[in-house]
């Protein structure tokens, strides 16, 4: 096996000839880079590098993987909101086509780090938030939180 690493802007630059996008790699090792949990959109068949029916904002399936079973149970997921009836058990099918299948392994996710005063209150880190500022309405100082 021949090791190559790469700086992350050429690794993961957008076009043709670039390791990730361009397709051009026997196994490839990154963090995954998606905030959506479970991430079954980053494995959709239409989310291919370069598909221009690719979710916006998605991790790209840099795998290429395709399977018509998992598609129709992650995108069943994604049309419903937390808590309405079907939205845990499309994730849960779509997990375990995933798992049967194995066209990746996650290994692990980006590390979310922050840093705050001693006396900040109300701040919390949601892996699954855009933005470290995702609840600001609840950020207050003092000496005793509530």
């Amino acid at each position: 096996m021949e090791t190559q690493f790469c700086e992350a802007e050429d690794f993961f630059a957008k076009n043709p000839t670039a390791p990730l996008y361009g397709g051009r790699f026997d196994l490839a090792l990154f963090a995954s880079l998606t905030n959506e949990t479970p991430p079954c959109d980053q494995w959709l068949s239409t989310n291919t590098p370069g598909n221009p029916q690719a979710s916006p904002g998605t991790t790209p399936n840099f795998g290429g993987y395709r399977n018509p079973d998992f598609d129709q149970a992650c995108q069943s997921a994604l049309s419903l909101l937390p808590g309405q009836p079907g939205h845990v058990e499309n994730h849960l099918e779509a997990q375990e086509i995933f798992a049967r299948d194995l066209p990746a392994i996650p290994l692990y996710y980006r590390l979310k780090l922050a840093v705050t005063r001693p006396d900040m209150c109300g701040f919390l880190i949601d892996p699954t938030a855009d933005s470290e500022m995702w609840n600001i309405e609840n950020f207050d100082y003092g000496p005793v939180c509530p």
